[in-house]
């Protein structure tokens, strides 16, 4: 490869992302790797922010581990993928609705499918979105759900889907790190299935935590460049404090 060709960090980066975010690339030898590799494979994935990716690194190589490898854990039995609860779904679609997100101030997301009256499908410039909003929660739930239950058959050959309907969460004041949380949770068990990277649930995923960041303590004084004499937001404050009591 010439200088004149040469992939840059963030291309690399990305290259190796979706490919080491392929829990069917995990399963293949994840249980090859020794102790000190996966630690380090892991490492980067973390360093990327592929934590759950790395996780299911770590928990698989886990589970071929010996008694007395570094991994190994008594009673371990690698990652498992379940159906999240629909409460917890209902928690994310309230909290994506609350939120709103896009130039029409609602969440939404590219999709394959077609315009049906209850989808939430609208024709786009050049694509089709699904659009979240009073009426197509269900929609964007079974997605959701789909997604989940894609990625449990994937890992048992278990076909857990079932007909979702929205409901209001039995407690709708959740904090946005809480929902982070959320996230984070539903995308480990949702990771398994072919497609995932691509998918609408991971796109909608991504959607909602950068919406919830955005809701953080403190996110809008968050510096967008760093430049040398610049201070943390807790020491910018604490020197403020002094020279107003000076």
């Amino acid at each position: 490869m010439t200088p004149t060709n040469r992939p840059t960090i963030q291309e690399a980066t990305r290259t190796f992302l979706e490919i080491f975010s392929n829990s069917r690339i995990a399963d293949s030898i994840d249980t090859a790797l020794s102790c000190i590799e996966v630690d380090a494979l892991t490492a980067l994935l973390r360093a990327a922010g592929a934590s759950h990716a790395a996780d299911k690194w770590l928990a698989d190589h886990a589970h071929g581990d010996d008694e007395g490898d570094l991994h190994y854990e008594e009673g371990g039995g690698g990652m498992s993928a379940f159906l999240v609860d629909a409460e917890h779904i209902h928690v994310m679609i309230h909290a994506a609705l609350t939120y709103g997100g896009g130039a029409n101030g609602n969440l939404s997301v590219v999709t394959d499918d077609e315009p049906t009256p209850y989808n939430g499908v609208q024709i786009g410039w050049g694509c089709n979105m699904r659009v979240l909003r009073r009426g197509t929660e269900s929609a964007f739930g079974q997605m959701l759900l789909d997604a989940n239950a894609a990625s449990v058959n994937a890992r048992y050959n278990e076909d857990e889907a079932y007909v979702y309907t929205y409901q209001r969460p039995e407690h709708f004041d959740w904090e946005p790190v809480e929902i982070l949380g959320a996230i984070n949770g539903y995308e480990y068990q949702a990771c398994e299935a072919p497609g995932w990277i691509t998918s609408e649930a991971r796109a909608f995923c991504d959607r909602l935590r950068r919406l919830a960041e955005s809701r953080l303590p403190n996110a809008s004084d968050a510096p967008w460049t760093i430049s040398p004499g610049d201070m943390p937001l807790h020491k910018r404050l604490a020197a403020e404090k002094r020279a107003h009591r000076a």
